[in-house]
């Protein structure tokens, strides 16, 4: 569109830019000559790598041109207070790399500043009517590389029982330690009119120990509730939940998750390469209707939006990479991230990973996503293919209100017929929209979803195998308009669907 070009603008008139490689905080890096304060619009300039080797750097807006490199320390703590971090197309942003990750025993902190968005006008650089600022804005390479938890989450041996202060683990982990936050998703087969006053027995844990062959999790407190598996018709137990791991040593949060809450959108050529990190309290698109920045057709505003859409906590929006990447090899790969929500203000931010607009040839693998509206991993658009959605873990996807009280027949009625952009407000751990076919889904798992554990909405289903949904929720799978081409009544383009070997348990239809 007109605007594709605006988030740039974001990093006009630099106060202060790179003149030679070096450490941030060092003035020589600078011109000026010393370092860049939080009022500075910081311009990292082609051929420069500047280095962050503290816990001090701090800017309003930061600018890394073609060629430029803004790049972290790995082997100490690290932290950058930035309010909005542009990197075009040709930069790079480097927190760590697959062959040498961000430490085990150190953080690497990127903090969004409380800074509303200048929503002047489009003809004033810098200006930003459609709030793209306050949050990284991604057209080149990111890469992002946290260590290792392994798994991300796992199921358990036993099932938990209130008072107990251990978990048994069906397979050993390695990664976890001490401090770590983890989540147990409540289990509980409900009816549909217990919703009506529901108050949910997911726990929030932290991680005091592990045994020596990763396979015994201790516990800084007792369970508060018992967390049973599926029985069947002679009592037999036939399904364990699973506990995931919501710690990461890469951090990306916002400052105040009560004021203006940053976002990550990754888009066009960005090459996209983040591991293990972990996405706390971002995303500003909220569970009401979206209400877009309009212009005319010469420019000039003609409404700013109070609810823009495509602003969530990790938003992958046409990605198509730089360049054709070798054979077998992923243009995106979002691989063991945690995105969460700690906070309880409403109306919650929408989605957690969104897959949008021709963001195709992705790897989405081992992540872990709690208290999320709307959906945890939201795939549309008609070019959005193919994609591979894999051991994902999507705990306590929520809807509104209004909808956490209208589910079956009566809540799907109303995710159709709401008046702007409703799809994907109902709660449902993979929402899979409109001819978005052909992506690959499986051995996900949906736990504590407001509606539905797996929606596939239109189009096709390619194949997804072994996917798994439980716990206090609607549907496990819902397929309206599976085999339709866009709905209509031309299904010429609508294919084949494949899905096989899933599981659903403890849903109440």
């Amino acid at each position: 569109t007109s605007s594709d070009r605006q988030p740039e603008t974001t990093a006009a008139n630099p106060t202060i830019a790179s003149i030679a490689s070096g450490d941030w905080s060092s003035a020589a890096t600078w011109n000026p000559a010393r370092v860049p304060n939080g009022n500075d619009i910081v311009a990292i300039n082609a051929a420069h790598a500047v280095r962050v080797t503290d816990a001090n750097a701090i800017a309003k807006i930061i600018g890394i041109k073609a060629g430029g490199t803004l790049r972290f320390r790995t082997d100490i703590d690290t932290k950058l207070a930035v309010a909005t971090l542009l990197v075009m197309e040709g930069g790079t942003l480097e927190v760590g790399t697959k062959m040498t990750p961000v430490m085990p025993n150190v953080v690497a902190e990127i903090m969004i500043r409380d800074s509303a968005p200048d929503t002047g006008t489009v003809q004033i650089p810098g200006a930003d009517p459609s709030q793209y600022g306050t949050g990284i804005i991604g057209l080149g390479n990111i890469m992002l590389n946290g260590a290792t938890k392994n798994p991300a989450f796992v199921r358990l041996a036993t099932e938990p029982k209130a008072g107990n202060t251990t978990l048994a683990l069906s397979q050993a982990v390695t990664g976890w330690k001490a401090g770590d936050r983890l989540i147990l998703p409540d289990t509980r087969h409900l009816l549909w009119n217990d919703f009506n006053a529901f108050t949910g027995q997911w726990e929030e844990l932290t991680l005091t120990g592990v045994s020596s062959d990763g396979k015994t999790l201790t516990l800084a407190a007792s369970l508060q509730f018992n967390h049973a598996g599926a029985r069947d018709m002679n009592g037999t137990l036939a399904f364990l939940p699973h506990v995931g791991n919501l710690s990461r040593n890469i951090l990306i949060h916002s400052a105040n998750p009560a004021g203006t809450r940053g976002h990550v959108l990754l888009t066009h050529k960005a090459n996209v390469a983040i591991r293990y990190v972990e996405f706390s309290d971002l995303g500003r698109t909220s569970t009401d209707s979206t209400n877009d920045t309009t212009t005319d057709s010469n420019g000039k505003i003609t409404h700013i939006g109070t609810n823009q859409r495509g602003r969530i906590p990790l938003y992958l929006h046409g990605v198509i990479g730089s360049q054709t990447p070798p054979a077998g090899q992923p243009v995106s790969s979002l691989i063991g991230n945690s995105i969460r929500n700690q906070t309880t203000s409403k109306p919650l931010p929408r989605w957690g990973i969104g897959l949008d607009s021709g963001s195709s040839n992705g790897v989405v693998r081992d992540n872990v996503t709690y208290h999320i509206a709307g959906a945890a991993i939201m795939i549309s658009g008609s070019s959005t293919l193919p994609n591979l959605i894999e051991h994902n873990f999507l705990v306590r996807t929520m809807p509104d209100v209004a909808q956490l009280q209208m589910f079956g027949e009566n809540g799907y009625a109303r995710v159709l017929v709401d008046n702007q952009d409703p799809l994907g407000y109902d709660g449902t751990g993979i929402y899979s929209y409109v001819g978005a076919g052909n992506n690959a889904f499986h051995d996900n798992v949906a736990a504590d979803f407001g509606n539905t554990g797996f929606t596939f909405l239109f189009g096709v289903v390619k194949d997804s195998s072994n996917n798994e949904a439980y716990g206090p929720g609607s549907t496990g799978y819902a397929f309206p308009g599976v085999g339709q081409a866009w709905g209509f009544n031309d299904d010429s383009r609508a294919g084949e669907s494949v899905v096989r070997a899933g599981r659903v348990w403890n849903v109440f239809q």
